[in-house]
């Protein structure tokens, strides 16, 4: 192989690392903002994440935009 190939390699995995991280931090932010929802309301999980899902698609955004205004909304102890 010649290092051209190799770099672009190596660039691809970098992406992919990259894509791979970004969707385990918006994971993590909406678990967040779903767990925040089940406590504060007394939902289920299946409820919590099912209105988070009407929310997004009424606002027409991302899970993750509505995990995080969600999250910014309740107040910090």
């Amino acid at each position: 192989m010649t290092a051209r190939t190799r770099f672009r390699e190596l660039q691809e995995l970098r992406g992919e690392v990259a894509t791979l991280g970004d969707a385990l931090e918006a994971r993590k932010v909406i678990e967040r903002a779903k767990g925040m929802l089940m406590d504060r309301f007394r939902l289920s999980e299946a409820e919590a994440c099912r209105r988070m899902q009407i929310q997004s698609q009424r606002e027409h955004k991302r899970l993750v935009e509505v995990a995080r205004a969600l999250i910014e909304s309740f107040p910090t102890p």
